[in-house]
């Protein structure tokens, strides 16, 4: 029997963890009575069709709640073509957040701001910052010296406009993501590469700044932390720019919760000027559960607090 402090004796006398890396194989095993519950782990996340599949199960029970978690897509501001200012923004405004929140939802949301609206330092003024805008687009990147050719694709001294998008194989969210920003990209005249690639070699990649557009884990923004994700002494920022890692360091001194609040926004207003992301999602914590578990109630993990929580529930027969 399992002992939750405060609690007293909880009906479960073991809990095994079942290693199916696949997300669809997953649901199968939980329609199939192999597992009882899936999704409370990042590393076991449910897709947006299996969704629709558990939802019309009578014999499971899919829940969502609010995540502090937060998914840059962010820009390399430190080598190529997105180096210019004018580039990065360009981008921000060829994306439809629109239509990517069609087929992310319930899943995932897109966001306009660095911070998750479940955060006590969301900034709900921020909202809305970035605007879909395909024709300031194009005439941001005429501006830049990108011309169409006659296929219609951007090109500049005869090369095309073409970069590539880097992120972590066996990601359902990022799968859809890609596929919309490719057309959305290709609608302006840019050709947008997508790889896939393991967690350690993106892990790499950022550590070294090899990469044009890479999918972020955003670590830091399940913990309040700006540094992980944005400071140059992060180990895995996006950052580049010594004004913002100042801004961040005041963040970390702020004397109390509101001076900390007020420097979080600033920290914010600044990363959303400099274009340093193209698009942000929030991943809501979706989990499936059989409909024997009575009473569950699982404490889900954020994305930096693996195997850390206690969770509790009757399983009846």
């Amino acid at each position: 029997m399992w002992t939750i402090i405060g609690r007293g004796m909880v009906s479960i006398k073991r809990i095994k963890y079942s290693v199916i890396p696949d997300p669809h194989s997953r649901v199968m095993a939980l329609e199939s009575g192999q597992i009882h519950i899936t999704g409370i782990s990042p590393l076991s996340k449910i897709a947006a069709g299996d969704m629709v599949l558990i939802e019309k199960n009578k014999e499971l029970v899919l829940k969502h709640e609010p995540s502090f978690g937060v998914t840059p897509i962010a820009f390399n501001t430190t080598k190529g073509i997105f180096t210019d200012d004018r580039i990065r923004e360009a981008f921000v405004k060829s994306v439809n957040r629109d239509e990517i929140n069609k087929i992310l939802t319930p899943c995932s949301t897109t966001l306009t701001t660095p911070v998750a609206p479940a955060s006590p330092f969301y900034v709900e003024e921020l909202k809305g910052s970035q605007k879909y805008d395909p024709a300031g687009a194009q005439e941001l990147l005429a501006g830049a010296g990108w011309v169409k050719g006659t296929d219609g694709m951007l090109q500049k001294d005869g090369k095309p406009l073409q970069v590539s998008l880097t992120y972590i194989a066996s990601n359902p969210e990022m799968e859809q993501i890609t596929s919309i920003l490719e057309e959305q990209l290709k609608a302006v005249g840019i050709n947008l590469k997508v790889t896939q690639v393991e967690g350690g070699a993106l892990f790499a990649s950022l550590a070294k700044k090899d990469y044009e557009l890479i999918s972020s884990p955003g670590i830091g923004a399940s913990s309040l932390d700006f540094k992980t994700d944005y400071h140059t002494r992060g180990r895995y920022s996006v950052g580049n720019d010594r004004e913002l890692d100042q801004m961040i360091d005041q963040y970390f001194t702020a004397a109390n919760t509101d001076e900390q609040k007020k420097m979080s926004k600033k920290v914010q207003e600044k990363i959303l000027k400099d274009h340093l992301v193209l698009l942000y999602f929030n991943k809501n914590k979706s989990f499936a559960y059989t409909a024997k578990l009575q009473n569950l109630e699982p404490s889900l993990e954020e994305e930096c607090n693996f195997l850390r929580h206690i969770w509790k529930a009757k399983l009846s027969k």
